[in-house]
């Protein structure tokens, strides 16, 4: 009996572990009991039993998380370092004052995703659906998309720690807000804009929840809709003996149903998504 077949999505992951934000500028100053960056990497090389010189930055000894996947001077940096490559990283935005992190990114082409509507928000991270021209708005609120960019794509420059990609280039796409959420109409417009862009690939360390905020009647962490499918091993995903090219996607109902009828708070069945990937044998 053949066996099922692998599907396999050409998409490209960026697994990313802890790092540290640091080669901060002035603006940025650190919080008072911070070891100094020397310190760190000290206690780093004691702990982890590594060399505290002869690393790619100062800060090298702490990344335990580089040496496991092999992002070293010995490994993947010897053989690629991703100069070339644009990577669209859909977070909370950057530190714009990060003077280790900032050579690596293209603030021209960055552009913030957070809209008055967009709950949860700043006001200093709204901006007009569609405008990019308001670079300070990409300033990151919340302190976790200082942290993907730099694991992604920090230079090896002397300061802080270096990332998977130290040559790369990072457009931010900011998608969420001061308090870390992130909702559909920001990932979705991010998401087309790293398209339109040409994008090499796009960073998601997030999840996105579109029922929460908008639907009273809905429990707040839904984890799957209830007409999820789960498909026999081996078919594409969609319903049942439906035959390929016909799985699109399925709306049990229409959300926007619960609006017509007055009620902006309460949300019938919500949509099921489907994605029809190619197998390969």
């Amino acid at each position: 009996m053949r066996r099922p077949s692998v599907i396999r999505a050409a998409l490209t992951v960026i697994v990313l572990t802890t790092t540290f934000a640091v080669g901060t500028g002035p603006a940025s100053a650190a919080p008072p009991g911070t070891n100094s960056q020397a310190a760190e990497a000290a206690a780093c090389a004691s702990l982890y039993g590594v060399p505290v010189a002869g690393n790619p930055d100062p800060l090298s000894p702490c990344q335990w998380d580089m040496r496991a996947i092999g992002a070293t001077a010995s490994g993947s940096y010897a053989v690629n370092r991703g100069r070339g490559a644009r990577v669209g990283d859909i977070d909370t935005g950057i530190d714009l004052t990060n003077s280790d992190i900032m050579p690596n990114v293209d603030l021209a082409a960055s552009c913030d995703f957070i809209y008055a509507d967009t709950p949860t928000s700043n006001p200093a991270e709204q901006v007009t659906r569609g405008d990019c021209s308001n670079k300070s708005a990409l300033q990151d609120l919340a302190g976790h998309g200082t942290h993907t960019a730099g694991t992604i794509a920090a230079p090896i420059n002397g300061m802080g720690t270096s990332g998977v990609a130290p040559e790369a280039t990072i457009v931010v796409l900011k998608a969420g807000t001061e308090q870390g959420f992130f909702f559909t109409q920001s990932v979705v417009d991010a998401l087309m804009y790293a398209g339109n862009q040409h994008l090499d690939v796009v960073n998601m360390s997030f999840f996105a929840d579109p029922w929460l905020f908008n639907c009273r009647n809905d429990q707040e962490h839904r984890h799957e809709p209830p007409h999820y499918r789960r498909d026999q091993p081996g078919l594409p995903p969609g319903r049942r003996g439906e035959p390929a090219g016909q799985q699109q996607l399925h709306r049990p109902a229409d959300r926007a149903a619960g609006r017509r009828r007055g009620d902006s708070h309460r949300c019938p069945e919500p949509a099921v998504v489907v994605l029809h990937l190619r197998q390969r044998h």
